[in-house]
């Protein structure tokens, strides 16, 4: 199959949709299709996860800034340029990864009769949780253009409208171990975070939290990976505080593995997710994890007690600093193994979900 992934944005972008679209792409690849990705990016993107592109061709519609919203007649031109593109390639089958990718590559596909999958990759949570619930009735109308909607649990189809739900299939992201088994030289209890600095990831909650759970304690520290919008006010919660050297700042990698292996707990203090590839991957990696209750794609891979450790969140720094009294205690007691945490992570291998995908593009090819 000739196969074309429409996306926002790549260039230098880091975040776990990309990572999965790339490995989505790549495991195609390898199965014998051959992969095209479009983006809104002016030039062809420098890829931050460029580790997984091997193989796969990008084309960038050079039509706009992709963050910033487009007059009318902008995006009639973009649509134009994709539709060109399109037509000369001749596709058999597409994916536009989220709804911004989705609305600019649904009218060209369909004048090319290409049929197209809408990837959902966050929970339908979202629809309720950001500014964009004002408008979601008109979203979900959209969605019925799609040839097929993909969500990453089945819990999720259910919170769809139940006129969307026969377009709806359920394939969770791949997760694969980063880490094999190690031992840890650090004598201290060591969190991780990371991730985007951004509201929806509430690293500023986990400094404050942490601040607070720590101050007693010598033998914990917090390793933050990562960049975003939120790290000068980050930088400034810790110059604030005389004693918050337990806490460090670090760039962001592309290789889990390098953060992994120095964890004992990983950190995810989420609104909401889709289906979290850090999470997923440290539990693969035998590492247990602990986040919120309420928060979707958290609460679904995080058994309480088994593999981690929820509570639910309010917002408040509350639960977080008894979540994090918690897993100290159950730490130092060896409660948790990273038996447990590989096994509950089993059912979502690579080679299993690669052949979803691949099934599900052939039918609609056919």
């Amino acid at each position: 199959m000739r196969i074309a992934f429409f996306v926002r944005q790549l260039d230098h972008v880091m975040g776990g949709m990309e990572r999965q679209m790339l490995t989505i792409a790549k495991s195609l690849i390898d199965m014998g299709h051959s992969v095209t990705v479009f983006s809104l990016d002016e030039d062809v993107p420098e890829l931050f996860y460029s580790n997984l592109a091997k193989g796969i061709e990008f084309r960038n519609i050079s039509s706009g800034n992709p963050s910033e919203k487009q007059k009318v007649i902008s995006r009639i031109l973009r649509q134009t340029h994709v539709y060109r593109k399109i037509k000369k390639e001749g596709f058999d089958v597409s994916v536009a990864f989220m709804t911004g990718a989705f609305w600019y590559s649904r009218i060209p596909t369909f004048i090319c009769g290409v049929p197209l999958v809408l990837a959902e990759r966050n929970a339908p949570s979202i629809y309720r949780l950001t500014r964009v619930r004002k408008i979601r009735s008109l979203l979900f109308l959209s969605m019925l253009l799609s040839s097929v909607m993909t969500v990453q649990f089945p819990r999720y189809a259910q919170q769809y409208p139940f006129y969307l739900r026969h377009k709806i299939r359920v394939i969770p992201n791949s997760v694969e171990a980063v880490v094999s088994d190690f031992q840890k030289a650090d004598k201290k209890i060591t969190y991780v975070f990371a991730g985007r600095f951004s509201y929806q990831k509430q690293p500023l909650l986990l400094i404050r939290a942490f601040l607070k759970f720590a101050r007693d304690k010598p033998d914990v520290q917090l390793l933050m990976f990562g960049k975003g919008d939120l790290a000068s006010e980050m930088s400034k919660i810790l110059a604030a505080e005389s004693n918050a050297h337990f806490i460090k700042i670090l760039s962001p990698t592309e290789h889990p593995g390098e953060f992994l292996k120095v964890a004992d707990v990983l950190c995810i203090p989420s609104i909401w997710e889709g289906f979290p590839n850090v999470l997923a991957e440290a539990l693969s990696s035998g590492v247990p994890a602990l986040g919120f209750s309420n928060c979707d794609g958290v609460s679904d891979l995080i058994q309480n007690g088994v593999n981690g450790w929820t509570i639910e969140g309010d917002g408040s720094i509350a639960p977080l600093v008894q979540l994090l009294e918690s897993s100290y205690k159950s730490v130092l007691a060896k409660e948790i193994s990273a038996k447990r945490c590989k096994e509950s992570v089993s059912p979502y291998q690579k080679v299993k979900v690669s052949m979803q995908w691949e099934d599900l593009l052939k039918h609609l090819a056919q």
